[in-house]
């Protein structure tokens, strides 16, 4: 909601509008509203949006990033200084998996309910894989560029609109315009899936009033960040590090959990919904929380500061890195034993 309102303000501060709360009010009602009036068309009308503009914002990005390529000073590039793996590299990893792989780990089961019955596994994990890895690499090789153009990119307050003022009017006018329409796309599909999230914590409620629920605190959100606020680069980035936190440990466990067991025993019904059902599996659910309160209490961001956020992890994000490793650990070794124990 707030990227979609910014890449709208920055298409009207493009056609000759000045900057002002005014405008930031005028973007985020038109955003919002079309946002949640799609939400509210039904799937068939969502996947067909999707699709087109999908192909749309994808051909505007890739001229967008020839051009940047094309006018770009590559001495500059080329003699900017390397920075430490340890305390740059892998943390900058950190927040790029925590934004793109791991934020959307979540949705799998969601995302299935948009799939073909006749596609095969091989085919929908190449699709998923390569098609979010190939535009990733294009983004930010395209963004490591524009770095070199602009150092005060990453501090800016709307980094959309100093990305549209680097490009000409003729491109920068269409692009903004389906990149607005792209963001419209992925905020309809967060709304629609609203209830199917509600519904899977036993709250049974209609497509509209789950929409409603989930605009609300959106919004609420986006008004909080936009004028109050008013800093969203290191918002969004702490976010993310803090739900990232608490995603890649539940991952780590879900990906051995479905490796070691799940791969060669499946999903029974009977065992998920019927008398059979074991209910809570503690063990698993620990290894989780500990991986989880461990990258906590190295955190170090506007969310949270851990206790333990010193030496490498002061300043970093290591803190993702180390609650999927330390889950994984943990939960390996509660496999590897009760496998064990199981033979014997």
């Amino acid at each position: 909601m707030i990227t979609g309102t910014l890449t709208l303000k920055a298409l009207f501060q493009v056609l000759g509008f000045s900057d002002s709360v005014t405008l930031t009010v005028v973007c985020m009602v038109l955003f919002g509203g079309l946002a949640i009036t799609i939400s509210l068309l039904g799937q068939a009308t969502v996947v067909v949006m999707q699709s087109w503009i999908t192909r749309i914002f994808g051909t505007m990005t890739l001229i967008a990033a020839l051009y940047i390529i094309w006018h770009t000073d590559w001495q500059a590039v080329l003699s900017m200084p390397s920075g430490s793996w340890l305390t740059g590299f892998l943390p900058a990893v950190s927040i790029i998996a925590a934004g793109t792989g791991i934020g959307w780990g979540i949705a799998g089961a969601d995302y299935s309910r948009y799939q073909s019955e006749r596609s095969s596994k091989s085919s929908i994990f190449n699709a998923v894989t390569f098609g979010a890895m190939l535009p990733l690499f294009i983004l930010l090789f395209t963004g490591i560029l524009l770095s070199a153009r602009l150092p005060e990119l990453a501090s800016a307050e709307n980094p959309i609109a100093l990305i549209g003022a680097e490009l000409p009017s003729w491109m920068s006018i269409p692009y903004l315009l389906t990149a607005t329409a792209g963001i419209i796309t992925i905020a309809v599909l967060s709304l629609y899936s609203a209830s199917l999230n509600l519904l899977t914590i036993g709250i049974k409620i209609r497509q509209v009033y789950a929409v409603a629920i989930d605009a609300i605190l959106v919004m609420g959100v986006a008004i909080y960040i936009l004028f109050i606020s008013g800093e969203f680069i290191n918002s969004f980035i702490a976010f993310l590090l803090f739900c990232g936190v608490f995603l890649a440990s539940w991952e780590a466990v879900f990906m051995l959990d479905y490796a070691v067991l799940r791969s060669r025993q499946g999903y029974k019904f009977e065992q998920l919904f019927g008398q059979s059902n074991a209910g809570i599996r503690w063990i698993p659910l620990l290894c989780w929380l500990l991986g989880a309160l461990a990258g906590l209490l190295v955190s170090d961001n506007e969310f949270i500061k851990g206790p333990w956020a010193t030496g490498i992890f002061e300043g970093s994000s290591l803190s993702i890195l180390l609650s999927f490793v330390l889950s994984f650990l943990l939960y390996g070794l509660y496999l590897m034993f009760s496998h064990s124990a199981e033979k014997d």
